[in-house]
């Protein structure tokens, strides 16, 4: 990336390309919050199926059962699992240590993660391509057509695609960072 920064004008674009990404991945939420006026009493609104899922995962691992994979079950809660879902944990984790709950923690998530998503993206396809059109492009293509709506579903793709992108960009840089994230990404999610 010797010719392009992410402080030159074409960067600037680039990161209010991130800030639209995210917008319109976060946004939504916050409208149908506002939408409710006074009447909103915190049931926050769902915006895909696995979201409920998510959420009830999210507040099992705050309420001390990190490795149970299933958070509908009442009965044997601290019982090995079979598969401990790394994502669960850092969503949750980061949401009680900013002090939120979890519905509020992952809402702010749909502001940050999109963006951060968006910029990798771009850079992993700037650095495969060297081309600045074809970086934003991809933003583009994979945010606004591929995935339309789909990072607003939190932990996966989320938190999975960080993960992912980053380990194309470890590949570009070292073997040994890209064999550290592929190994993660079995921990990340089950179907890399």
């Amino acid at each position: 990336m010797s010719d392009f920064s992410l402080f030159s004008f074409k960067g600037t674009l680039v990161i209010a390309l991130a800030l639209l990404v995210a917008l319109t991945t976060g946004l939504p939420q916050i409208i149908a919050i506002f939408n409710n006026g006074n009447s909103f009493q915190g049931i926050y609104p769902t915006l895909n199926s696995d979201e409920p899922y998510y959420l009830a995962r999210g507040q099992d691992v705050l309420d001390g059962h990190p490795t149970q994979a299933n958070p509908y079950y009442l009965e044997h809660k601290n019982e090995p699992v079979g598969q401990f879902w790394i994502p669960d944990y850092i969503q949750a984790k980061t949401t009680h240590l900013l002090g939120l709950t979890i519905p509020e923690g992952y809402a702010l998530f749909d502001f940050i993660l999109p963006f951060i998503i968006a910029l990798l993206t771009f850079i992993v396809s700037y650095r495969l391509t060297q081309s600045w059109f074809l970086g934003v492009m991809s933003v583009i293509f994979i945010h606004f057509i591929l995935y339309i709506g789909a990072f607003g579903r939190p932990i996966s793709p989320q938190i999975n695609f960080i993960f992912f992108l980053s380990g194309i960009l470890a590949s570009l840089v070292s073997p040994i960072w890209a064999a550290i994230n592929l190994g993660a990404l079995f921990y990340i999610y089950t179907y890399y």
